[in-house]
């Protein structure tokens, strides 16, 4: 019973910060935590909420504690990478993408930001690894336009 009062907490934080209701969605996930503080997923989402204020030592206090609890927190561990590429540290975001990946294979938002922190690295070729990756398993139009760009950025017009 415990588990699905916490979990409505989730989902309507979850709902705000869709509508974009930041504030909203803080709000709930703390109201959560005072009745559920070692509930990973509200960790989770209010690190998220936090990390779109930008309080990154929150959003990272947060991760850190949700992983600590339920270290297969998938969510938690991306997120982790995502407050690591923000901040600049394009090595931890990577290492951080590739744990994620080495755990959940085909966690596209992984996928995607690795191959954006690789192509700022200038790794055009493991950039475009992951998006081919993506695109081998659908049509996605966010991997081909990736795509389009990285060989723009690659002075291959004609492929582009």
């Amino acid at each position: 019973m415990k588990h699905a009062s916490a979990q409505r907490f989730f989902d309507e934080a979850v709902r705000s910060l869709n509508r974009g209701d930041i504030a909203r969605a803080l709000s709930v996930a703390t109201s959560g935590l005072l009745q559920f503080p070692q509930y990973p997923p509200l960790l989770t989402i209010a690190g998220v909420a936090q990390l779109r204020r930008g309080k990154l030592e929150l959003a990272e206090k947060l991760f850190s504690t949700a992983l600590g609890l339920a270290p297969d927190n998938i969510d938690a561990l991306y997120n982790l990478g995502f407050l690591s590429e923000s901040k600049g540290d394009l090595t931890g975001a990577i290492s951080l993408y590739k744990e994620v990946l080495n755990r959940q294979p085909q966690y596209d938002p992984a996928i995607f930001n690795l191959g954006k922190v690789l192509k700022a690295q200038g790794d055009f070729a493991g950039a475009e690894r992951c998006y081919r990756q993506i695109l081998d398993r659908s049509l996605h139009p966010h991997a081909l336009k990736n795509l389009g760009i990285l060989a723009l950025d690659d002075d291959r017009h004609i492929e582009a």
